[in-house]
């Protein structure tokens, strides 16, 4: 039965599912007529429960003969991890293409675009950091590639949860659909998620979804069901001899929650409630479990065992296969099997025959004309690669994962666990993830977790995993491994390099913060004379992005005068020299460039560090008006083949 005021078998989400279909329609349009494109940006805001996740299924079950569907879904406990829903959304399209058009799709930038993309292992840790805008930017030139070469099926994105996306995809959705000027997007990106925070200064990820919003095609909030759609949906479960005074207490009783709703209503069938007048005050006991502690109350029914598979779950989250969830669980799998039917018979779990059941089609199933592969056939988004210990671009399929049937009781499983009970579990997660093979980066997220403690094999490994995360170019994710590293604490022999270390994951996006750390770690024993170097150049530049050209001056010259002769002496110089000229009140601009001519006079640009100080000596002595020809040979000296030499910088 499909009520009336439904849409694709939907109750009272017409508006929605009309903008979607329209929205496909367009995109598809313009991708068969060879013209300009004609994708953009849907919004769906609603609370939890509210449908969703079911709308986005629909719209899914509707584009995908005509798209290239790709889903993602953000997680509560997934935010800290960078690229969590740009791998979901990109590998599945990717795993289509042999390895030399996906190089070609990276146009020329696989070694920087691979390791977020979890396509291949990040550099070593002495390779320099990938540059974040670099990374952002390239991956939204590759969607752009990617929809190109995908034109006769336009791509559709949808993203659940995208108030739980990590803050690296949602920045890579930003740039992509900053593309367009005309807001012509060459794919369709569908977002859902919560509402937002009130107020003007909204930061992170709500400040990025509401700019996303702000270029919207159509921003539709989602509403709770009607009285009348309520009832609807009661005879339509319970049979049509539902009477009003039950339908009503019914509604009452879930405020038209549509997840609320269809629980209670399945409660009702599972007990045989009569749906019936007499049996209406009986409703509001069955929908207290349905949420909070309610929920947790009918999980811990089940027993021991599948409670502790559940709260197993809901601290692996997207790691969820059997073998890990044995790990953490302390069972086996012929045990986790046992308790996972239990979990999905009471609706809290569901595995990937679940999903797909649901989305219409069975493993293995044809799901269009070709009955070809298709990204949205791929691996759940639990499947996904992470960039520390990649599998090949086209691996075999992934073990069963298993996930929560609804977010809500994955936040109600989770926050029913006592603070030492989790930390404890989430210390067990990341040793049974390290014993598997997971790299550092894939083991951090549960590391930030567990209390500090004193630990220098935990300050290793998260020092690895800032490695990593700079590599793929999220130095936020850098920056609160070594956090948490500096609060476990390192030892006397390690501290000052992992203050070093977390001024430069900070120099980027916090100067101030690279200003503290490196001047702390500055003032402490450990740093061996090349880390002192660049602890200071690196400080310097952080001052000067604060506008404090002078306190940059000085502490270079104070460095300096402890260097002894050499290159890296002059390094210090040049840079001093600098950032005193900058200044914008010299107290004697004169004898500064007396003491930088003295101190080149005799330099032939043998090195980086000398061609550094001729750069500055012959940009000072035009600012000075000296004559034009020793101007043009200091920059001789300066150049190599009438160009900057390779590393000065």
């Amino acid at each position: 039965m499909v009520p009336d005021g439904s849409y694709g078998g939907l109750l009272e989400r017409d508006p929605e599912l009309a903008a979607a279909a329209h929205a496909v329609d367009e995109l598809v349009a313009g991708a068969t007529a060879g013209g300009p494109v004609r994708g953009g940006i849907l919004v769906y805001r609603g609370e939890a429960g509210i449908g969703k996740t079911t709308l986005l299924r629909e719209i899914r079950r509707t584009a995908r003969d005509r798209c290239t569907v790709l889903t993602a879904r953000g997680g509560e406990t997934l935010t800290s991890v960078p690229f969590h829903v740009t791998r979901q959304l990109l590998q599945p399209a990717l795993d289509r293409f042999d390895e030399e058009d996906v190089r070609l799709l990276c146009g020329g930038h696989f070694d920087l675009l691979a390791p977020a993309l979890g396509l291949a292992p990040p550099p070593s840790s002495s390779a320099a950091p990938a540059d974040p805008q670099g990374v952002r930017d390239g991956l939204a030139k590759l969607l752009e590639r990617l929809a190109d070469r995908l034109r006769d099926r336009p791509p559709v994105l949808l993203v659940d949860d995208a108030h739980w996306a990590d803050a690296e995809s949602l920045a890579w959705l930003d740039a992509f659909t900053r593309i367009r000027r005309d807001r012509r997007l060459p794919a369709l990106v569908v977002l859902a998620h919560r509402p937002l925070p009130e107020g003007p200064r909204r930061t992170g990820v709500p400040a990025v979804l509401a700019a996303l919003a702000d270029r919207a095609v159509v921003t539709l909030g989602l509403h709770a069901l009607t009285p009348e759609a309520t009832a609807a949906l009661a005879r339509d479960t319970l049979g049509g001899h539902a009477d009003e005074p039950f339908c009503r207490e019914l509604w009452t009783v879930t405020s038209g929650n549509p997840y609320e709703t269809v629980e209670l209503l399945a409660k009702a069938r599972d007990r045989m409630l009569e749906p019936v007048a007499g049996s209406a005050s009986l409703l509001r006991g069955l929908g207290a479990e349905a949420r909070g502690g309610g929920l947790v109350a009918r999980l811990e029914e089940l027993g021991v065992g599948p409670t502790q598979l559940a709260r197993a779950i809901a601290v692996l989250g997207a790691d969820s296969t059997p073998d890990l969830l044995a790990s953490l669980a302390g069972m086996s799998e012929s045990e986790v099997a046992q308790h996972t039917e239990l979990l999905r018979q009471a609706r809290i779990v569901t595995t990937r025959a679940d999903r797909e059941a649901q989305n219409g089609r069975g493993p293995g199933k044809p799901t269009g004309p070709d009955a070809g592969p298709r990204a949205e056939d791929a691996p759940a988004p639990a499947a996904t690669r992470e960039p520390a210990h990649p599998k090949p671009l086209h691996p075999s399929p992934a073990p069963t994962h298993l996930e929560f049937a609804h977010p809500l009781i994955a936040s109600a499983v989770y926050g029913s666990m006592s603070p030492a009970a989790r930390t404890a579990m989430h210390g067990r997660a990341a040793w049974a993830l390290t014993g598997a093979g997971h790299g550092p980066a894939a083991v951090s997220r549960h590391l930030l977790e567990v209390h500090p403690d004193e630990d220098e094999d935990i300050v290793d490994q998260l020092r690895a995993a800032a490695d990593e995360h700079l590599a793929v170019g999220a130095p936020d994710a850098a920056r609160r491994c070594l956090e948490r590293a500096l609060a476990e604490p390192p030892g006397p022999d390690s501290y000052a390099r992992v203050l070093y270390e977390l001024g430069c994951a900070s120099l980027l996006t916090a100067p101030a913060a690279t200003v503290r750390h490196l001047s702390s770690a500055l003032e402490l024993p450990g740093l061996d004379d090349g880390l002192r170097i660049d602890a200071t150049y690196r400080l310097a530049q952080a001052l000067a992005h604060n506008n404090q050209l002078r306190e940059a001056a000085r502490v270079l010259a104070a460095e300096a005068v402890r260097t002894p002769p050499g290159t890296d002496r002059r390094r210090l110089q040049a840079a001093n020299f600098m950032y005193e000229g900058f200044q914008a009140a010299e107290e004697d601009g004169p004898a500064r460039s007396r003491r930088l001519a003295d101190l080149t006079a005799h330099f032939t640009g043998a090195d980086n560090s000398e061609r550094a100080l001729l750069t500055v000596r012959g940009f000072d002595a035009m600012m000075r008006g000296e004559p034009a020809d020793e101007v043009v040979r200091l920059c001789d000296l300066a150049l190599v083949d009438g160009i900057p030499a390779r590393g000065l910088g």
